[in-house]
């Protein structure tokens, strides 16, 4: 539904933190309500991949009004 990365610039990372930072545009948030399931993936100059997180992201109804 979704995928970003360091190269298209929605993820960066701040090791020194000890964070990732995930920034998406409005557009790519417009999903329908719903559990997805996502993973963080990271890849070394080496060419190793490692996975960090497998989770579940749950997608509410908006319920605000404006």
């Amino acid at each position: 539904v979704m995928e970003a990365s360091t190269s298209d610039g929605r993820i960066t990372l701040q090791p020194s933190l000890g964070r990732v930072d995930l920034v998406m545009p409005k557009e790519a948030t417009d999903v329908d309500p719903g559990t997805y399931r996502f993973d963080i993936e990271l890849t070394y100059p080496s060419g190793v991949r490692r996975t960090y997180e497998q989770e579940n992201l749950v997608v509410m109804e908006d319920m605000s009004r404006d």
